[in-house]
């Protein structure tokens, strides 16, 4: 059963890599598009955008402002 469970970690992360891939690719473009739209509803602070080498999450989305 091990084998198994290893096989579908395996597809699990190789599919995670080429999510990863596309977005690394398309950060720019994502920024850009992120910015405009923050800009365009009146939120004038900085956002930060990584992607992540491993783990469950493709990227995270932060900024240093309370944007509540």
């Amino acid at each position: 059963m091990d084998r198994f469970d290893n096989q579908d970690d395996t597809q699990l992360d190789d599919r995670l890599a080429a999510q990863r891939k596309i977005i690394k690719a398309s950060l720019n473009e994502i920024a850009n598009e992120v910015g405009m739209i923050m800009r365009d509803e009146g939120l004038g602070f900085p956002v930060y955008i990584t992607v992540r080498n491993s783990g469950d999450s493709l990227a995270t989305i932060a900024t240093p402002l309370d944007p509540s």
